[in-house]
């Protein structure tokens, strides 16, 4: 695979930077929703159980909503880092090279394909729920 050129460097930057400023101003559009709804305010001043356990599931809605926008929030940041060490667009487990098509469909990807695949095969048994 060939390296990024400064250009497309450059395009991704600027899509990484358009994608933070968007998230950033979603999260913030949440937070005021949620301000404004007060789920958690009385989720726990609810007389009857079933309403008590729908104000209780909105908040954890909510606070599962801000935490997602945080953490995408954080891989366009540590994307941003490695743009400017100069290490963007290099796979964390074998070094070679990312690629343009993989960077601009995902722009914070930090695996090559192969190394992702094997990732998601040796991993994929931790986000499943157990008894």
């Amino acid at each position: 695979m060939e390296s990024l050129t400064s250009r497309q460097e450059r395009q991704l930057k600027q899509e990484l930077e358009k994608q933070r400023k968007e998230r950033l101003a979603a999260a913030q559009e949440e937070l005021l929703d949620v301000a404004d709804q007060h789920y958690s305010t009385f989720a726990g001043e609810v007389p009857d159980e079933g309403d008590q356990a729908v104000a209780t599931e909105l908040a954890d809605l909510e606070n599962a909503r801000a935490r997602r926008y945080a953490a995408s929030i954080r891989e366009i940041d540590d994307a941003l880092i490695r743009i400017g060490e100069h290490c963007f667009g290099q796979c964390i487990d074998c070094g070679d090279d990312i690629g343009y098509p993989r960077l601009s469909a995902i722009p914070t990807a930090l695996r090559c394909v192969r190394c992702q695949d094997q990732h998601d095969r040796t991993y994929a048994h931790e986000a499943r729920p157990r008894l």
